[in-house]
């Protein structure tokens, strides 16, 4: 869970102004169960980086979020590298919706 320095106290029945990290305890989603996945829950009508920037502005002691953008000049590359590592829609969506993207990734993309 990340909290702001001065992180208000939520008004009962509210969400609370932080953002929480959470693993689905439920395995009744093979989608979920395959991902693996981490979850992020933030308050409402604010995105994650927005969120941030508010709560700790003028921070400048240590790392609080680091993004990585990648050219889409490397997009194919990395979802080469993906898939060597077995990380590809075949595996994190077990259905026929992630069967026919492999497909077509695989068709599209030399050497996937």
């Amino acid at each position: 869970m990340i909290s702001a320095p001065s992180t208000m106290h939520a008004i009962e029945g509210t969400i609370p102004d932080i953002i929480e990290f959470f693993r689905p305890l439920s395995n009744e989603n093979p989608r979920l169960v395959n991902q693996g996945g981490l979850f992020t829950r933030s308050p409402n009508g604010i995105d994650i980086e927005t969120w941030i920037k508010r709560q700790f502005a003028g921070e400048s002691k240590s790392w609080i979020m680091i993004k990585i953008t990648l050219p889409n000049r490397e997009r194919k590359e990395a979802l080469r590298a993906l898939n060597r590592m077995n990380i590809n829609h075949l595996t994190l969506f077990p259905d026929l919706f992630g069967a026919s993207k492999y497909s077509n990734f695989d068709i599209l993309i030399d050497r996937y």
